[in-house]
């Protein structure tokens, strides 16, 4: 945008014409003293900024910061994905887990009746286990010791 200044001066002044240091020739002869005179001076001045490096290179760290603050955005709604998707699996894989658990349940609920001798709904090769069997105690699937050997004392 352009600036716009205004100034103005007024001067009554004399002065000695030798004092100027400038030898004038005798056909333009200046009195010396020179009398008393009135001098205005008026200025407008308008100035126009062409080109402000300043201003380019602010533009450029603005436009560096926006691109930085754009990478993050886009890493945080890949992080924010990813974490849904994670969810969302844990959820699938735990509803399988349960429906596997009722499948199994509901197994050992019809192994625990044809064990009892009660009717079944599949008569033939599957109609009944043996009460022996049937009432062996389940048996947990802890995990054992991994083996030793022994070379002179020390565990391997």
């Amino acid at each position: 945008m352009p600036s716009l200044s205004v100034a103005g001066v007024w001067v009554n002044r004399d002065f000695n014409s030798q004092s100027l240091g400038i030898p004038f020739p005798p056909a333009f002869s200046l009195p010396n003293p020179v009398p008393p005179f009135n001098n205005y001076d008026g200025r407008i001045t308008v100035t126009q900024t062409l080109f402000d490096w300043s201003n380019v290179t602010r533009v450029r760290a603005a436009s560096a910061r926006a691109d930085g603050s754009r990478a993050e955005r886009g890493v945080t709604v890949e992080t924010a994905a990813q974490a849904a998707a994670v969810a969302y699996l844990r959820a699938s894989r735990a509803q399988a887990v349960v429906a596997a658990r009722q499948a199994d349940s509901s197994i050992a609920a019809e192994l625990v009746t044809r064990g009892t001798g009660a009717a079944s709904p599949w008569p033939g090769r599957w109609g009944s286990i043996p009460r022996r069997r049937s009432s062996w105690p389940i048996r947990s699937r802890a995990r054992s010791a991994p083996p030793t050997c022994r070379r002179g004392g020390t565990r391997c």
